[in-house]
């Protein structure tokens, strides 16, 4: 009965330590980058649009 008791404390202690995962940044530029991905433009603008969004991403003053 102890070790019941010993593994649901721990179990306990365990599920409620887990953090949850950081919110995804999703910046101005990405959203454009994700509604511009099924329009038909030519790659080197969707290329464009996506390396805007990595470096929207990689900037420390963006939400």
């Amino acid at each position: 009965m102890r070790h019941y008791t010993c593994f649901f404390v721990s179990l306990l202690l365990t599920a409620c330590s887990t953090t949850p995962p950081p919110p995804h940044r999703s910046t101005a530029a990405c959203l454009a980058y994700q509604q511009m991905m099924t329009a038909p433009l030519p790659p080197y603008q969707h290329e464009q649009l996506r390396q805007q969004c990595e470096r929207s991403r990689a900037e420390p003053s963006a939400p």
